[in-house]
């Protein structure tokens, strides 16, 4: 029930993160790669996700490769994805909204 209260130190973290780290970390006696894996989870899903946006935007594919390319070359999303922090699910989430939108403007 702490994960519902205040963090120290004037942090934010959004709880379903935190509950989701609690339960996947807490199978793995709370080892710093279970820490990480899930992030890297979630930035792996968001890289398919955005190659499908990709896909549907640029006719060229030799687009779609740069585009990617750019993607997984950006030094912050590799350094996000391992981190412990939010910002990897965030792109995961952005991606997925990005998606519905791209379907919802074909439809």
């Amino acid at each position: 029930m702490e994960i519902f209260g205040f963090l120290k130190y004037s942090q934010a973290f959004p709880r379903s993160y935190l509950i989701i780290i609690k339960l996947f970390s807490g199978m793995f006696n709370y080892e710093v790669l279970s820490l990480r894996f899930f992030p890297l989870v979630c930035m792996l899903s968001a890289f398919f996700v955005w190659r499908k946006i990709y896909e549907n935007q640029l006719s060229d594919k030799w687009a779609v490769f740069i585009a990617l390319f750019s993607f997984s070359a950006s030094y912050c999303m590799s350094y996000y994805a391992a981190e412990f922090k939010h910002y990897s699910m965030d792109v995961l989430a952005m991606g997925i909204f990005c998606l519905y939108l791209a379907y919802q403007k074909k439809a």
